[in-house]
């Protein structure tokens, strides 16, 4: 468990998932392109609010009062506490503390 603290002063902690679950949670999002052309060119992001829902859910281990038992993903009502800005503030620092990088122990 990784302790943080956000811009706002609330603290959480996130967990250290899994490579599986890295990977799915990465393939969620995905890039939609215009191919009419000879190039194709990016038309949309798709799912990022999915996306983003998701890493929430499954990185975050404390916040707001609430703190996992087990394995348990954080419920709706902890989640509408936290503001559009904390919410990808948080998703960052979920997506950053996965980082699998020798320089980083």
């Amino acid at each position: 468990m990784i302790e943080k603290t956000l811009e706002s002063g609330k603290k959480i902690s996130i967990r250290e998932l899994s490579l599986d679950k890295i990977a799915e949670l990465e393939d969620i999002q995905y890039f939609e392109y215009d191919r009419t052309g000879t190039t194709p060119k990016p038309k949309a992001i798709r799912n990022q609010s999915k996306s983003n829902l998701e890493w929430l859910r499954e990185g975050l281990s404390a916040c707001e009062g609430w703190v996992a038992n087990g394995i348990a993903k954080v419920p709706d009502n902890i989640l509408r506490k936290l503001s559009n800005i904390e919410k990808i503030e948080i998703v960052n620092l979920i997506q950053d503390a996965q980082i699998l990088d020798e320089k980083k122990d």
